[in-house]
């Protein structure tokens, strides 16, 4: 047994150097375009195992440390890097599981601290986003919500929890394996210092459930709410997408944000249960975007909407989800999950990583023109193995950092795009 993993982890390091080649897909709506380019190609260096936990986040901090959030054993950490990766610190503890006693119900629950992200405000302190969930899904006894914490000293120490989007306690209706309430957050810092954090919800469409509005609990949105304090206090959520259309059953989710030249763009994964188009039978990637100086609508971002359109041809029939996205000098870089060569292709289990890069200029009025994919640079056997929950972390020029979660622990990989005309 230990031959074989030492066999599968020796292969896996090995095809990381291999260099990748490009491929080009979407416009907007949805609709597709093609062409191909060589123009570039991306470059990788060694893996290497940072520590024990998944699905970590990692960022630049002003002064020029690395630090990297993860999840372990149900609590949030944080190491940080001085030599751009290559060594890291003893972690400490951001967040930590805790035991909540509910006195209405006279009932203890365990709650997780997990999926942590986090950015650097402009006066230096660090805001951390944390999703709780309690053990079970019990929600009756604990909120599934998001909170966020503030260390003022360069991640040393950590606040209190400063509640974020409590979503909510809902009545007992038995236990059941569903989600009530909002998980997977991610930060945005606007150029005005106005704190953004986006993140998948489930209270609208269960509250609709409860109310005998929807025929089903199950469905998700991306939220929003804004800080202007720092982070001390927050807005009521906003509703930023919703494909939900009539009766059918829509799923946005996992949002991640990125701002470039007067617009913010928003990438999630989209599903939708009923149809017959190919977004429609397993999961993909869409994005959307709004101007900096106007913001979100404040109509909710429909399945039809013109805002929507694809960053690659969508897949029926494989699972493509769970995507990052950062800028690095020329490029956009997208960093998502496929499960085209696994076992189970339509759920995303056994999924790995692939990469897409978009010239910067290729951006107009709020869309791409154009996206150029490279091959995962990560090749595992997807009928034992996933690699998933991946980042991004820009490191000057063209270079980035991908954070990936295997076999239960992170690790990370320098790329480097590289024009080759």
């Amino acid at each position: 047994m230990m031959m074989k993993l030492f066999f599968r982890l020796a292969l896996l390091l090995a095809v990381l150097s291999l260099p990748a080649c490009s491929k080009s897909a979407d416009d907007s709506g949805g609709e597709e375009h093609g062409g191909k380019t060589s123009g570039f190609e991306v470059t990788w260096g060694k893996i290497t195992k940072v520590c024990s936990g998944g699905y970590g986040r990692m960022h630049r901090l002003a002064d020029n440390r690395l630090m990297l959030a993860y999840g372990n054993d149900s609590s949030v950490f944080a190491r940080f890097s001085s030599d751009n990766g290559t060594t890291w610190s003893n972690p400490v503890t951001v967040m930590a599981k805790f035991s909540y006693y509910n006195k209405d119900r006279k009932q203890s629950v365990r709650v997780r601290c997990t999926r942590p992200d986090f950015a650097q405000l402009p006066n230096g302190d660090i805001l951390c986003t944390i999703t709780q969930q309690p053990a079970g899904n019990r929600t009756w006894l604990h909120a599934e919500c998001i909170v966020s914490t503030i260390s003022r000293d360069g991640g040393k120490t950590w606040s209190k929890e400063i509640e974020t989007y409590p979503s909510q306690i809902w009545e007992y209706k038995g236990v059941d394996d569903v989600p009530k309430g909002a998980m997977e957050s991610s930060v945005l810092v606007l150029p005005n210092g106005r704190v953004q954090v986006y993140f998948t919800d489930n209270t609208p469409y269960y509250r609709a459930y409860l109310d005998g509005k929807r025929s089903t609990q199950a469905g998700n949105c991306v939220m929003m709410v804004e800080s202007s304090d720092g982070g001390y206090t927050w807005s009521a959520g906003h509703i930023v997408c919703n494909s939900d259309e009539g009766s059918l059953v829509g799923w946005d989710c996992m949002p991640e944000v990125v701002c470039h030249d007067g617009w913010i763009y928003l990438i999630i994964e989209h599903k939708d249960v009923r149809g017959t188009s190919p977004e429609n039978v397993a999961m993909n990637l869409q994005m959307m975007s709004c101007r900096l100086e106007e913001g979100w609508p404040e109509e909710v971002i429909g399945k039809y909407s013109a805002r929507r359109f694809y960053p690659y041809p969508p897949k029926a029939e494989y699972y493509c989800g769970a995507p990052y996205i950062v800028k690095t000098e020329d490029y956009f870089v997208i960093v998502g999950q496929s499960a085209e060569n696994s076992a189970s292709p339509l759920t995303g289990d056994y999924s790995a990583p692939w990469i897409h890069c978009i010239p910067l200029s290729s951006a107009a009025n709020g869309k791409f023109s154009g996206t150029y994919e490279t091959p995962s640079p990560i090749k595992i056997d997807q009928t034992v193995y996933s690699a998933n929950w991946n980042s991004l972390c820009p490191l000057g020029d063209n270079t980035f950092y991908v954070v990936t979660t295997y076999q239960g622990a992170i690790w990370i990989n320098k790329g480097t795009i590289k024009n080759k005309n």
